[in-house]
């Protein structure tokens, strides 16, 4: 999680710039500026969705629930705020927000799923091990292999989704990432930032 922070950072700003370079090329509309009372009354209403970031992030940091639990309890904050403060739906639109939470979910799952059983799959054909060693002796150079399978993820990424890509390619790529000698958190940020962008 903390290894994430400087990479989210650095990618945002990169967007950031690459937004405002088009903005001014492109020559898009400016917004009107918000007199200040008017901001600080925007942001004290956003306030109550801001708390979510608050939870999740406050809960992880003090190691009062871990990243999953810290999601679920979101989730029951943004319902609260959502359905008692904000009041942007009716409890009458509850089955179709509910319909529609639930069919993403699954297509997730299934997802999940699928690249869970592939993943045994490869593992009982001894795949990783192969890959491995394909890897290995390919180049002695650990830059030569960690450019190559940045290659591979950047296009797996343009082709695949991320969750069941991670769950496929973790256990046949972390042997070779042990082997060459590069930390797993590492290859994890690596991993994550490529897929991405892919």
């Amino acid at each position: 999680f903390i290894a994430g922070i400087m990479p989210g950072l650095l990618l945002s700003a990169v967007m950031m710039g690459l937004c405002m370079i088009f903005a001014r090329r492109r020559n898009y509309p400016k917004g009107e500026v918000i007199p200040l009372r008017t901001a600080l009354k925007i942001a004290g209403e956003a306030m109550w969705g801001l708390m979510a970031m608050v939870i999740i992030l406050g809960g992880i940091l003090t190691g009062v629930f871990t990243a999953t639990e810290s999601a679920a309890v979101a989730v029951v904050w943004s319902f609260f705020v959502t359905m008692f403060i904000y009041r942007d739906y009716k409890w009458r639109d509850l089955p179709k927000l509910m319909h529609r939470a639930v069919r993403t979910i699954s297509i997730v799952m299934i997802l999940i799923g699928f690249a869970a059983s592939f993943g045994y799959i490869l593992t009982l054909m001894e795949i990783p091990m192969k890959i491995t060693t394909a890897f290995l002796t390919l180049s002695d150079n650990r830059y030569v292999i960690l450019m190559c399978i940045n290659v591979m993820l950047l296009l797996l990424g343009t082709v695949m989704d991320m969750a069941p890509l991670i769950l496929i390619l973790t256990p046949i790529l972390l042997p070779v990432i042990i082997g060459i000698g590069v930390d797993p958190v590492h290859f994890g940020m690596i991993m994550l930032v490529n897929l991405g962008i892919g």
